[in-house]
C-alpha cells in the first residue's frame, strides 16, 4: 500500500511540508502573540465586517468583493489546473481535486453573485490568505494520489461524498441567510435567524467543516477537519 506520509527527499515534498508547517502556527497564533503585520488589527489578516483598523490599515486596499474573491479564485484555479494535467480522472486524486474545485468555486461565485459588501480589504490580507489556501488545496489532491484503491472501508466513499454534499448545501444555505439579512439600504447589525442559527452561532462554518471530513487510507476511518482563518 502506498505511503501517504511525506516524503522529505522529495523537493515537493519537502516545500510543502515546510510551508504548512510554518504557516498554519503563525496564523493561528498571529493575533494571540501579537505577531508584526499578521494580527487582524491592521496587519495581513485584517480582513471581514468586525477586522479593527481595517478602514486606517496602511496596507493597499481593494473593493472587499474583489478582495474576497482573490481569496478563493486562485485556489480555484489551482485544482483546475491539477485536474487538467491528470492523465486518469476517476480515481481518488481527481475525486479530490474536483472536491476542491466545487468548494473553491463556489465560494468564488458567492463572492460575486451573493455576499454584499460595503468598504475595502487590504490586498496584502487577500494574497496571504489565498497563498495559504492555494497551498493547503495543492497538498490535499497531491496526497490523495498516493491512497491505494479500495484502502477506505465499503461504505467510506459514499458517506464521504454525502456528508461532503450535505456541508456544500449547507454552507450555500446560510451564506444565502446572511446575505438576505436586512433589507436594501439598511445597516443596523441584525442576529440571524432562521435555518442552524437557532443551534450554533455560526453555522456556515459548521457545514464547512463537516464538508471537509474525509475519510483517510486507513481500515479505520479517521475524520480530518479543516479549520478556516
Amino acid at each position: 500500500m502506498p505511503n501517504t506520509l511525506p516524503n522529505l527527499s522529495e523537493p515537493l515534498d519537502l516545500v510543502i511540508v515546510a510551508l504548512l508547517a510554518i504557516l498554519i502556527p503563525v496564523v493561528a497564533l498571529a493575533n494571540r502573540v501579537n505577531l508584526p503585520f499578521l494580527t487582524r488589527g491592521g496587519g495581513l489578516l485584517t480582513y471581514g465586517k468586525f477586522a479593527q483598523r481595517a478602514a486606517s490599515s496602511t496596507w493597499l486596499s481593494v473593493p472587499s468583493r474583489l478582495g474576497m474573491l482573490l481569496l478563493y479564485a486562485p485556489t480555484a484555479a489551482v485544482a483546475g489546473l491539477m485536474l487538467s494535467g491528470m492523465s486518469a480522472h476517476g480515481g481518488r486524486q481527481a475525486l479530490v481535486g474536483w472536491m476542491m474545485l466545487a468548494h473553491f468555486g463556489k465560494r468564488s461565485l458567492e463572492c460575486l453573485l451573493l455576499h454584499r459588501y460595503s468598504g475595502s480589504m487590504p490586498l496584502a490580507s487577500s494574497g496571504c490568505i489565498s497563498f495559504l489556501y492555494m497551498t493547503e488545496a495543492f497538498a490535499y489532491v497531491h496526497y490523495s494520489g498516493r491512497v491505494a484503491a479500495g484502502a477506505h472501508m465499503p461504505w467510506g466513499l459514499p458517506v464521504g461524498l454525502a456528508l461532503f454534499g450535505v456541508g456544500l448545501l449547507g454552507n450555500f444555505y446560510h451564506h444565502y441567510l446572511l446575505a438576505t439579512l436586512r433589507s436594501p439600504g439598511e445597516t443596523k447589525y441584525k442576529v440571524p435567524r432562521g435555518g442552524c442559527f437557532e443551534y450554533v452561532a455560526a453555522p456556515h462554518y459548521f457545514f464547512e467543516l463537516l464538508r471537509f471530513g474525509l475519510l483517510t487510507r486507513n481500515r479505520t476511518p479517521t475524520l480530518t477537519l479543516t479549520l478556516r482563518p
